[in-house]
């Protein structure tokens, strides 16, 4: 049984339907790239899978488990953690405070700080600081941080290079690959696929609501244009 199984999952917004009847599953310990241009559904199946969108039909299944109507908060509390678009901190709060609200998970607030300053020593730097101060590489790594100290099953990050210079991006990567290393299952949303592909097992283009391809990350890109995968 795979960590995580979409069954025929559809999502709409009113009477639109903008996911149909996907169907894909992350291993344990794999790292999936769900590629695709804008406006493909991504998002939308990612804030499905994470709790934040109620689907119109199918199920989710994860780690044996019916999770389609857990809450967001259920879901975290049963191994899914997810990093949205736009990073998803608060950036009227301090970092200590963002951080916090990770021992709602059951960690202490001492193992939060330990592994978040370990894993990232310029946030202790930054501990005291309003976190929409800080720039956009370091808000990525609070996000990050955030996420990870609670030692999710599966992550979800969506469009994790967004608004960054490339070398910010290659250091966030860096430290996802350490995560995958270390047996963490990552489901990861990216508009361009070669920031994603290297550190990938397998690949699924979505386009227009429908998983059109699924494969090794060398099978996507000989399927798929340059041009449609982007830089």
């Amino acid at each position: 049984m795979s960590l995580l199984e979409l069954n025929s999952l559809s999502a709409a917004y009113g009477t639109i339907e903008v996911v149909h009847q996907v169907s894909l599953t992350v291993e344990a310990g794999e790292v999936l790239a769900l590629l695709g241009s804008n406006g493909g559904g991504k998002s939308t199946l990612m804030n499905v899978v994470s709790g934040i969108h109620a689907p119109t039909q199918g199920t989710i299944t994860f780690d044996g488990q019916d999770v389609t109507k857990l809450s967001a908060s259920e879901r975290v509390k049963a191994g899914i953690c997810a990093i949205p678009e736009g990073r998803g901190i608060f950036p009227n709060l301090t970092v200590k405070e963002n951080l916090r609200l990770a021992t709602y998970a059951g960690v202490s607030q001492a193992d939060v700080e330990a592994i978040a300053f370990d894993r990232f020593p310029r946030l202790a730097e930054r501990k005291s600081q309003l976190a929409g101060t800080m720039s956009g590489g370091e808000q990525q790594m609070l996000a990050l941080a955030r996420a990870f100290v609670v030692k999710p099953k599966l992550l979800i990050l969506d469009e994790l290079s967004m608004g960054l210079a490339p070398l910010i991006v290659q250091d966030l990567y860096s430290r996802v690959a350490a995560l995958a290393a270390e047996g963490m299952a990552l489901l990861v949303v990216e508009q361009f696929a070669r920031t994603i592909l290297p550190l990938a097992n397998r690949a699924a283009i979505m386009s227009h609501g429908v998983i059109t391809h699924v494969g090794t990350p060398d099978e996507i890109e000989h399927t798929l244009s340059a041009s449609y995968l982007g830089a």
